[in-house]
């Protein structure tokens, strides 16, 4: 009905700017309940843990973008991630479920190795002259490579175990840091679907 009259006022060209604004209203809400699924599966996963977040600053999108040169589709889908409300939205469940939660500063945790501490280098070959740059890092030391963001969110919690933790690991024995994941090779332009899974020391 709506679109009827509109259509009718403002013709074709109105049409069209109405069904751009309403798929853009729908779009809006889908991701919305993304988010929220999202973080209470978080919450859901670590109920009987803690969690450890990055403590993300104001305008993170746009610092990552300026700072690493991202452009196009790429900038895009950064900036329509929304990651400081998604972390908002796993804080307040969090909160309602009284699991405990902390922030870390990220810095240099993306460029550290979490084997040895030194510092890591970008991997380059065919994928990056082809236009493609995929994020795998190793350690000129010790042979280290794993993806970008995958060594940062290890990081992250090591340096929470090892900076900040108030509660000791124990006085005896050395203590490693044991985490769960999964690679999957997609093509360009594809997305890889992430599969959490729970860090345990021993």
């Amino acid at each position: 009905m709506i679109q009827r009259r509109w259509s009718k006022t403002y013709g074709v060209v109105g049409n069209r700017m109405l069904e751009v604004a309403l798929r853009k209203l729908r779009e809006g809400r889908v991701k919305t309940d993304l988010k929220r699924k999202l973080a209470k599966t978080v919450v859901e996963i670590v109920k009987d843990g803690a969690v450890i977040l990055e403590d993300l600053p104001k305008e993170f999108q746009d610092r990552v973008i300026e700072k690493n040169g991202v452009k196009g589709l790429d900038a895009h889908r950064l900036k329509q991630s929304s990651m400081r409300r998604v972390q908002k939205l796993i804080i307040e469940k969090l909160s309602e479920q009284c699991v405990p939660y902390v922030l870390v500063n990220p810095a240099h945790t993306s460029s550290v190795c979490p084997r040895c501490n030194s510092k890591l280098v970008p991997v380059t070959g065919n994928a990056q002259r082809n236009g493609w740059k995929p994020r795998i890092m190793k350690c000129p030391n010790c042979g280290f490579m794993h993806d970008r963001d995958v060594i940062g969110a290890v990081n992250i919690v090591r340096k929470y175990l090892l900076d900040m933790s108030p509660v000791p690991l124990g006085s005896k024995g050395v203590h490693d840091l044991h985490v769960e994941w999964s690679v999957t090779t997609v093509n360009h332009g594809e997305e890889a679907q992430p599969i959490l899974a729970r860090p345990t020391v021993t």
